[in-house]
């Protein structure tokens, strides 16, 4: 199953090993998510997470931070940006993350914020949805 992370979910998943963004990282890690990006999402994977926010917020090391991303970056699925959503959604950093869903043929985005991309609902393939809403599926699956 080809995913594309929310850069919220990203930096959820390494703030916290408690929520449903970890989890979903792990899988991706362990290989059972092959996750997708495009060089444009991944630069705002990068920026969020070299924010002070970010490392007022997360118990890790910058070096853990480090080997997470590198790991990541092994092993993330790259996307060429062929088609753009700019213009479309209201925050153009969500259009990155559409993006990359699109071009790679996802199966799924997972994000906090479902609403942002309420507008594009009807017109991609892919499910959007948070964590915890893929999790409670992909267990009935597994089981």
């Amino acid at each position: 199953m080809v995913v594309v992370l929310d850069t919220n979910v990203l930096f959820a998943g390494l703030v916290s090993s408690r929520g449903a963004a970890y989890r979903v990282i792990s899988l991706v890690i362990d290989g059972d998510l092959t996750c997708a990006a495009t060089p444009a999402l991944w630069a705002e994977y990068e920026e969020q997470l070299s924010s002070e926010r970010f490392w007022a917020l997360t118990p890790l090391s910058r070096q853990q931070v480090d080997d997470v991303l590198d790991y990541l970056a092994s092993i993330v699925k790259p996307v060429g940006n062929d088609f753009t959503w700019r213009g479309i959604l209201s925050d153009e950093d969500d259009a990155l993350v559409v993006e990359a869903a699109f071009n790679v043929g996802a199966d799924a985005l997972f994000t906090f914020n479902v609403d942002h991309f309420r507008a594009l609902r009807d017109q991609v393939s892919f499910q959007i949805q948070p964590p915890d809403v893929f999790l409670r599926g992909w267990r009935r699956r597994k089981s």
